[in-house]
């Protein structure tokens, strides 16, 4: 359908039709989502939001916090996700109603893993998702590594996915300075 109303059929190119790979939304709030074509049954296009100013980006930070552990340890300091993210402006990957969720860290309060496959993730406007399907949020996760200090020592722990209760992160704004 078009602005002015009026229809149109169209067919033949991958554009719309089942070659289409999917549709990337960029959720200003969240990160990204892509939902498979042939999952989408309508598309509404609608003016942007207005685009972040330079001044906005702050080239991200490291990521910090405190993992709680099932044997009652408490982690706390830097943090380096699935052996792999270690900043805000990277993301963390998961499915969820066969939509495919990057959520950047900057945006994610806690996670905390619902057994091998899936996990809750509390967004800092305090929307949740439950998420599955990638390393990320599953037992396939290579570890969590907290680098934190005691006294004038660097203590560095890798904790197993089996292994977290949860994992609370430091909001920017309470980020202490090193």
């Amino acid at each position: 359908v078009l602005k002015d109303g009026r229809e149109m059929v169209l067919g033949g190119t991958n554009d719309v039709d089942r070659g289409h790979k999917g549709v990337a939304v960029f959720l200003p709030h969240l990160g990204s989502a892509e939902v498979d074509w042939e999952n989408v049954t309508r598309v509404t296009f609608s003016k942007p939001p207005p685009s972040r100013k330079y001044s906005d980006y702050d080239g991200g930070q490291r990521l910090r916090g405190t993992v709680r552990s099932t044997t009652g340890g408490v982690h706390a300091g830097e943090i380096v996700w699935d052996r792999d993210e270690t900043f805000t402006w990277e993301s963390l990957d998961g499915e969820a109603h066969a939509i495919e969720y990057a959520v950047r860290f900057e945006k994610v309060r806690s996670v905390t893993p619902k057994g091998p496959a899936s996990a809750e993730i509390r967004l800092t406007d305090g929307q949740v998702l439950v998420l599955s399907g990638t390393n990320d949020v599953s037992d396939s996760n290579r570890g969590v590594l907290v680098r934190g200090k005691r006294g004038d020592e660097t203590i560095e722990v890798t904790l197993d996915w089996s292994s977290i209760v949860s994992v609370e992160f430091d909001q920017p704004d309470s980020t202490p300075d090193e």
